[in-house]
């Protein structure tokens, strides 16, 4: 039982009908019961019915059973319909379920079967409309990853980041590993964000590292996990977050950091799937995504000596390149509504002069757009009024270019 379902019984005899609704009833069903098939499209359209049992056999005068299941099925396609009737009617029942009746059953010898009948079609449409749910929910996480990346973190007036996010949501469905690139302040990890929330893992859990954080041996401890015992102060089992991401992605962020020491057994979780805790034997597998990012130059890494050549094969199958802030000043005025918009509730209705605006269009931006955010987040602090003027803005973006 899925709870007290509504039930739309229509049937001419009022022998069967009281019946029908005894039994019905008794398994904890809620029945509402109609005499004919115009009574039973009345009663429907005034209140909502989870499912019709339907008999096909109606009184002149009304609409019959098989009509009354083509408007059911107008007015509602994903209604399970149950049809009653006679053997003498077997040809009409099996066009009613051609036309799109869940069922139907032998009126003479109903009994249990009616009551198995009901349950399994009421369990379809619980599934089916769980499904329907679901296809939503991944609708709405595509389009919601789609609307938080298209804002002042991923705004597109430049063609580069149109070019960008045409690769993004090119590469995201697949299960390609994939290394972004870019100078600090990018947005490299939103970028990473959108290729997960795009992705068949979207349900699993998106795990964040920044390599360039920890000490090696911290690292190697945050990225598997040690035993119990494993050194001095481990008391307890630790899952580390290539663990903790299985079943989904795990961003490592500037992975140009990492000693290649912990690059050899990153190799080995990406070719094998597996690995070992810090101090344990026993092998774990895992089905995650890696995504990668640094500020780094790995090819001149490799050449140094300080980055595995096979590693970086292993992360690029995608190569994404997020270009600095300078390269698309087209996209400044969004980035500038959008992060004023945000810092809105703090500093309501801030807007820029034209004479800001141009002093933020020239400047060189090393920082990029988390320069961009400090600066005027900083300027809506000082402004004297909603409009931040050239005189809001540091000293370095006042003077002449």
């Amino acid at each position: 039982m899925l709870g007290a379902q509504q039930i739309l019984l229509a049937d001419d005899d009022p022998d069967a009908r009281e019946l029908f609704v005894r039994w019905l009833r008794a398994e904890g069903y809620n029945v509402r019961a109609v005499a004919d098939g115009t009574a039973c499209l009345r009663e429907f359209r005034s209140q909502a019915s989870d499912l019709v049992v339907l008999d096909l056999k109606m009184p002149p005068g009304t609409w019959g059973g098989y009509d009354t299941l083509l408007r059911l099925r107008e007015a509602d396609p994903q209604l399970p319909v149950i049809v009653v009737s006679n053997k003498a009617d077997i040809r009409r029942a099996v066009d009613s379920v051609r036309a799109g009746a869940y069922d139907f059953i032998d009126k003479a010898a109903a009994g249990d079967e009616l009551v198995v009948a009901v349950a399994n079609a009421l369990r379809m449409r619980h599934l089916e409309h769980r499904t329907r749910i679901l296809e939503e929910e991944t609708r709405l996480i595509r389009r919601d990853a789609e609307t938080e990346f298209a804002g002042h973190r991923m705004v597109r007036d430049s063609e580069v980041m149109r070019e960008l996010w045409s690769l993004v949501t090119r590469v995201a469905p697949t299960d390609a590993t994939v290394t972004i690139l870019g100078e600090t302040g990018t947005g490299k990890e939103l970028i990473a964000s959108a290729v997960h929330y795009l992705s068949a893992k979207r349900e699993g859990p998106l795990i964040r590292v920044n390599c360039a954080a920890l000490p090696e041996s911290l690292l190697e401890d945050e990225l598997f996990g040690h035993e119990k015992g494993a050194f001095t102060g481990a008391h307890a089992r630790r899952e580390g977050r290539f663990e903790l991401a299985d079943g989904g992605t795990i961003f490592l962020d500037e992975i140009g950091d990492m000693s290649p020491a912990t690059q050899a057994k990153v190799l080995r979780v990406l070719e094998q799937r597996e690995f070992e805790r810090v101090g344990g034997t026993r092998t774990i597998k895992v089905d995650v995504r890696v995504i990668a990012a640094t500020n780094r130059d790995l090819e001149a890494m490799i050449g140094q000596g300080t980055f595995r050549e096979d590693l970086y094969w292993r992360i690029g199958d995608v190569i994404l390149r997020v270009p600095p802030l300078r390269e698309r000043r087209e996209d400044i005025p969004g980035l500038v509504a959008a992060i004023t918009a945000e810092l809105g509730e703090a500093y309501p209705g801030r807007r820029l002069s034209p004479d800001a605006m141009t002093a933020l269009l020239r400047h060189g931006w090393p920082g990029n757009i988390r320069e961009l955010k400090s600066v005027l987040k900083s300027a809506a602090i000082f402004a004297g009024g909603p409009e931040i003027g050239l005189s809001d803005l540091p000293a370095q973006l006042r003077g002449k270019p």
